[in-house]
């Protein structure tokens, strides 16, 4: 028979379309996800997913399979969450920022939301956010960086990757891809200097011989966008935001800029609610449309 957790696999895949969100949840590779479904596909004898013009869609077989076993997958889910959620009422203090909270988080802690739970949000930061957890300030973190790597102390769950990009209006929107160079001639908005963020532009375009000098730094993504929509220049941001982002397009550079991954950070002795909750979340991802 067919593992649960192979089956758990290919309802993420089904649920998403995407392998590569699926591998970014489960911190696995892309070829490993694809190598899984392979393996259900050859056992079941039946193909469960049809692959044209790199985008993936089910097969009848597929959809059948899914309608039969997803209901069983969550079902097995609620239950290892009833069992690991205290009974209690507890309040729960999420360390992150404005933009992150906005665009990727708030959906998320929707569905964790009961009358179990009473959520504190502390805004600021991402080295803010990882001290608060280091400190016991906030339970658990939501963080975008360039590395993986984070303080001593901390354990990090992977939900998805970020693309940075260059932003700009979508009137001023060249039609051939720009070089790094010719995007940082022109004036550029970034996060602020003392950010972690910052920092990882800063050892990119270094590392190719290039010097970022903004024209301006702002502490928040929106006041971001809403720079460069009012024409003051080029900005850095992510792609998976500016891509909702009316009237903004993504910079098309010949060059390909870094990604960053968004983690759930808590504390490695953090209480077994706490690390429940981070589980949770993490699934959240996982799963989400």
């Amino acid at each position: 028979m067919i593992r649960l957790d192979r089956y758990r696999l290919f309802v993420s895949v089904a649920s998403t379309l995407s392998m590569s969100r699926s591998a970014d949840a489960l911190c696995l590779t892309r070829s490993a996800v694809s190598h899984a479904v392979r393996e259900i596909e050859e056992d079941l004898g039946v193909p469960l997913f049809r692959r044209t013009a790199g985008k993936l869609a089910l097969t009848a077989e597929g959809r059948q399979l899914f309608e039969r076993i997803a209901p069983a997958v969550r079902t097995i889910e609620e239950a290892d969450r009833s069992l690991r959620a205290p009974k209690a009422a507890r309040h729960l203090t999420l360390a992150t920022t404005h933009t992150l909270l906005r665009a990727f988080v708030m959906s998320a802690i929707a569905r964790l939301a009961d009358d179990s739970i009473r959520l504190v949000f502390k805004t600021g930061s991402i080295m803010q956010a990882i001290n608060q957890v280091r400190s016991g300030e906030a339970d658990i973190g939501i963080v975008a960086l360039h590395s993986t790597s984070l303080p001593e102390g901390l354990f990090g769950q992977r939900l998805m990757t970020l693309h940075d990009t260059f932003v700009c209006r979508r009137q001023d929107c060249p039609a051939q891809p720009i070089s790094l160079k010719d995007a940082l001639a022109q004036p550029i908005v970034t996060l602020a200097r003392d950010s972690i963020t910052f920092e990882g532009y800063r050892r990119f375009f270094e590392s190719g011989g290039l010097t970022l000098t903004p024209k301006a730094e702002v502490h928040q993504l929106d006041i971001l966008h809403d720079l460069v929509s009012a024409g003051f220049g080029y900005g850095l941001s992510y792609r998976e935001i500016v891509q909702d982002v009316p009237g903004l397009c993504c910079l098309p550079v010949g060059e390909t800029l870094p990604e960053q991954t968004l983690l759930c950070i808590t504390s490695s002795d953090a209480r077994d609610e706490i690390i429940a909750t981070a589980e949770e979340i993490g699934r959240i991802f996982l799963n989400r449309p």
